[in-house]
């Protein structure tokens, strides 16, 4: 019954990210509800996975608190939107070291590409001040190549 709920976590985790993308296009917001969500799917997925609390669920608590730390200086100096901050802890919540490293890395060429189209329509518009990137999109792009893969693999074989 466990797989159930692993998998159930999952999917509903992909679910999330596409509604991250569609707000953050619509609106340049990712709501609070939603990185809640992400998270408490993080404590679902642990307990499906019968992950013990020391040292895994620690680990993991201490990676997010690390995340936290980081981006959120990047926050303080207004590098980023409150909700990427909360959307970076609350997927930190899901993945070990190495594969958060693999998430920011996919994040970090979408955000690229995505910063780039963002800007030459800005500009090309001629509108005035700077862009604004919708970075939740470049975020869930990288926690669904990250995540998404077990799914991907058991659709595809």
């Amino acid at each position: 019954m466990n797989g159930v709920f692993e998998w159930g976590a999952l999917v509903a985790l992909m679910g999330l990210m596409l509604w991250t993308v569609v707000s953050d296009l619509r609106e340049r917001r990712i709501p609070n509800w939603l990185n809640i969500a992400v998270a408490m799917l993080a404590v679902v997925y642990w307990m499906a996975r019968d992950v013990p609390f020391w040292p895994t669920m620690g680990r993991q608590l201490l990676i997010a608190g690390g995340v936290a730390l980081v981006f959120g200086c990047l926050w303080l100096r207004g590098m980023l939107g409150g909700g990427d901050l909360k959307l970076h802890v609350a997927l930190a919540l899901w993945l070990p070291l190495l594969p958060l490293v693999e998430m920011l890395v996919w994040m970090g060429l979408a955000g690229f590409v995505l910063s780039l189209i963002v800007a030459a329509d800005h500009y090309g518009r001629k509108r005035d001040g700077s862009p604004r990137v919708p970075y939740g999109v470049a975020i869930s792009f990288g926690a669904v190549m990250v995540l998404g893969e077990p799914i991907i693999n058991r659709i595809a074989a």
